[in-house]
């Protein structure tokens, strides 16, 4: 994975480590699991109190904009009433990225014990960057 997008993933972790409506941050895909190249992309998963989904899906273009970079291109992929994953393009000093950012609201995740990211709650998020 490029450094830049380890940078945003580390910056991200730290920006939602601070907000106490997120309850829990982690890598999945490729980086998530240790076996990224040069080429991967980022994919990340917030889980966030149901009464902060609708601010923090609402607020979520500008956040990322504000920490990764220019936005060439945002996309919502599967989205639902608790869940959503923003797959965005964007640019920074010349270069393009590739993001995958998923939300979730606690309560998706208290019903399903397993889901596409890998990520399982069972008192937390395994592969945590963080779980309040």
């Amino acid at each position: 994975m490029h450094d830049y997008l380890k940078q945003c993933i580390q910056t991200l972790a730290d920006f939602w480590g601070k907000d106490p409506m997120a309850l829990a941050f982690a890598m999945n895909g490729s980086g998530g699991r240790g076996n990224d190249d040069e080429w991967s992309d980022a994919d990340v998963v917030l889980v966030v109190r149901d009464e902060a989904y609708g601010s923090v899906y609402g607020e979520m273009r500008e956040h990322m904009a504000r920490i990764c970079g220019d936005i060439q291109l945002w996309l919502l992929e599967g989205e639902s009433e608790r869940c959503v994953n923003f797959a965005f393009l964007f640019e920074k000093d010349g270069e393009q990225f590739l993001m995958d950012h998923a939300l979730f609201s606690e309560s998706m995740i208290a019903e399903s014990s397993d889901y596409e990211s890998g990520v399982r709650t069972a008192g937390g998020v395994s592969g945590s960057i963080f779980a309040h």
